[in-house]
């Protein structure tokens, strides 16, 4: 199960669910925040409604709990985000019989921890070459126990993402330096750079390209490189539900203010996702190759006739006005071109 978390803002101030946090668009805003989990096959398996003011790593306990009572599900890997990752999250996921598959920050401590293994060249011809759809990654693997859990970490690198990150660094130096000669003021976070006689700290630069590119993935059981870095990086398989929720399904604007029917509101939404996700699953299986949008506007001229004999029997039929539309019915269910009795 792939888990992220998301919210959605609100401009009335009633409602009782939504605090004020920082909106993942930017500022702080009044929102209420939404987790959700879905499968390799991007169909959605539950969702909660949490008040804007919790933090994500807060949220996913009671997600977990009600995953733990599914009767059908036996080993179950979670892949989060590092948002999410916190100690307390990875300790209650293994007592509750979950392995985990997650991203961890670059902070210092795990700098330290792996500072050893850092060197561009040596992940390269040590590393195991693992390529995605749009990029690649070299990836080493090494045991390591986070916060006394004990697991293995796969310290990846993406070559393109650094050279981007790297050029993108220079290019804020650079503009910054003129700046400086200008006698004009730099953005604060940029004095790092600099000495304070405004010469290029080169090796406050060198120190900090050491990260670029890398990212860090903590799993509880012995799996591949190959395993490791598609599994994690399939995760935003969540962020399009995200998007498709947000764009398609349009759950924005809430226009209701009480506890009950925001969550009312947000369910219906994930409802409507829900069949949308499926509908999208059957076209696959049946070789179609539309996007749910596509689907949708195909189906636009379709309609359905009603019929009434001088009995008074009613027989109805679905009329449609193109061949992709066959196509799409019959991949949903092939009764539904058939006229009724």
């Amino acid at each position: 199960f792939f888990y992220d978390i998301t919210n959605i803002y609100f401009f009335g101030k009633t409602c009782p669910l939504s605090k004020r946090g920082k909106s993942k668009e930017g500022g702080f805003k009044k929102i209420i925040q939404i987790g959700l989990g879905v499968n390799k096959q991007g169909i959605p398996i539950f969702h909660k409604t949490f008040k804007g003011d919790v933090f994500d790593s807060k949220t996913l306990f009671e997600i977990m709990k009600h995953i733990s009572e599914f009767p059908q599900i036996k080993e179950t890997f979670l892949v989060w985000d590092r948002g999410v990752t916190s100690k307390i999250n990875i300790s209650d996921a293994r007592k509750l019989g979950f392995q985990v598959l997650c991203g961890i920050k670059c902070h210092e401590g795990i700098k330290k921890d792996t500072d050893k293994f850092l060197d561009e060249r040596k992940i390269i011809k040590e590393g195991e070459r693992v390529q995605l759809k749009s990029c690649s990654f070299y990836v080493k693997k090494r045991k390591y126990n986070y916060e006394n859990t004990k697991g293995w970490i796969f310290i990846c690198l993406n070559r393109k993402q650094k050279i981007e990150l790297e050029e993108k660094r220079l290019r804020k130096i650079h503009t910054a330096k003129e700046a400086l000669i200008k006698g004009k003021k730099i953005d604060p976070k940029m004095n790092k750079y600099f000495f304070e006689n405004e010469n290029i700290n080169k090796e406050k630069i060198t120190e900090e390209e050491k990260y670029d590119g890398i990212s860090f993935i903590f799993s509880t059981k012995d799996i591949s490189p190959q395993i490791a870095v598609k599994k994690y990086f399939e995760k935003d398989i969540v962020e399009k539900a995200f998007a498709s929720i947000k764009g398609v399904v349009k759950v924005r604007p809430i226009r209701k203010w009480l506890e009950s029917r925001v969550k009312a509101h947000i369910f219906i939404c994930y409802v409507a996702y829900l069949l949308l996700s499926v509908l999208n699953l059957q076209l696959i299986k049946k070789g179609l190759n539309f996007s749910v949008v596509e689907t949708m506007e195909i189906m636009e001229t379709m309609y359905k006739a009603y019929l009434k004999d001088k009995s008074g029997n009613v027989f109805t039929k679905v009329v449609t006005t193109t061949t992709n539309q066959e196509k799409i019915l019959k991949a949903v269910d092939k009764k539904l071109l058939e006229h009724s009795n």
